[in-house]
């Protein structure tokens, strides 16, 4: 009797230096119905197979490898690629590959659990992949709410929906992994502390506003260099919070459990902080929020934004059509705030704050999809 699940397997990210195998698991995500000869090991430069991982490594590129007591047995990647399950520029299309002797282990399946996981915490409304009919595979993408969208002789295009959350339940349900995840699964590590440096307060004591406070993500740097700091946050999930709480005990801080589009914000801050909280909002939401923030900041005081942006403003289209997408198929109310991710571009960000009254704004730093920007009144 084959084993559900294989001892000692371990699913983790794919790192640079695993890079090669993915090689090794394209020709074998190649189906060959039983009793067809294998093909040349060459067949995988096919430009039309070699898309799958020519340059992988890009800002919208995700992998993960299966190792079964220290053995690579499996992989699972995911990038936004002109291949045969292609099906718009703001979807990635799945791919997954397991080594002949592991498959029916269980193995294909904790992929696909872990990858679909990642997408949808990474912001993506939905994934496709291409699968050929006689391939096995299909039952268990069909079982993982995966739906035949178009079809050719051979194939089936395959597209599962992400339905979007309320924000409060989606950082609900993930308090007790969202350290992990943005620290590790996003290597955001670098990001922290960009934040860190970039605050400069004028007195020890200061009062900082965080916006979307959840875990305290921030605030780790931030006690270490200014343990006198006074904070007030502000999070409407409530399991976040009580991480917030066993994180930093005798610290300082005020918690306030709501959304800061309706908590009302007292005045005299010196520094008002969001990061990763605010690109779910369009641009309208924005500008009145950013003018509450103004209001909020005492004399020469700083707001700084860290948060996904979108790479260009066609990105920031894109990332709109898809929201209105999600929204209209999923019948979601307008007047209510689910996690859809809708990043503007930094110079968008930039014209907002300009618009609520802010002079001094720098693009502080940015990657390929996070800014830092500061504004001061």
């Amino acid at each position: 009797m084959r084993s559900a699940r294989p001892m000692n397997l371990e699913v983790r990210l794919l790192e640079p230096c695993d890079y090669p195998l993915l090689k090794e698991f394209l020709y074998h995500a190649i189906f060959l119905p039983q009793g067809v000869s294998p093909l040349p090991r060459d067949i995988i430069y096919d430009p039309r197979i070699f898309v799958y991982i020519d340059g992988f490594g890009g800002k919208d590129d995700l992998g993960l490898v299966a190792e079964q007591d220290g053995q690579a047995v499996g992989a699972a990647w995911a990038r936004i690629i002109p291949a045969y399950g292609h099906i718009d520029d703001a979807t990635p299309e799945l791919a997954m590959s397991v080594l002949p002797e592991c498959r029916g282990k269980g193995v294909g399946t904790q992929l696909l659990v872990r990858a679909l996981d990642l997408l949808r915490e990474g912001g993506f409304g939905r994934v496709s992949l291409s699968v050929q009919k006689d391939n096995p595979a299909q039952r268990l993408y069909r079982r993982f709410g995966f739906q035949v969208v178009s079809e050719s002789a051979e194939d089936f295009l395959m597209v599962k929906e992400f339905p979007p959350e309320t924000m409060e339940a989606f950082f609900d349900d993930r308090a007790e992994t969202y350290d992990r995840h943005m620290a590790i699964d996003m290597g955001l590590s670098d990001f922290y502390e960009a934040v860190a440096s970039l605050v400069t307060p004028v007195k020890p004591a200061f009062r900082l506003l965080d916006l979307g406070c959840g875990t305290g993500l921030e605030l780790e740097l931030l006690f270490e260099r200014f343990p006198g700091m006074q904070v007030t946050g502000i999070d409407l999930s409530r399991k976040m919070l009580d991480k917030l709480c066993e994180k930093f005990p005798g610290r300082p801080i005020e918690l306030v459990h709501g959304s800061f589009l309706d908590v009302g914000f007292a005045s005299g801050f010196d520094i008002v902080l969001s990061t990763y909280s605010l690109h779910h909002f369009d641009a309208e939401t924005k500008r009145g929020l950013y003018q509450r923030i103004r209001e909020a900041l005492a004399p020469g005081g700083m707001f700084l934004l860290g948060d996904y942006t979108a790479s260009s403003p066609e990105q920031q289209e894109l990332s709109a059509q898809s929201a209105a997408h999600l929204r209209q198929a999923n019948g979601l109310p307008a007047s209510e705030n689910y996690h859809i991710d809708i990043p503007l571009a930094a110079q968008t960000e930039m014209g907002l704050m300009k618009a609520a009254g802010f002079e001094h704004i720098e693009l502080a730093r940015q990657w390929s999809q996070a800014s830092i920007i500061t504004a001061r009144n």
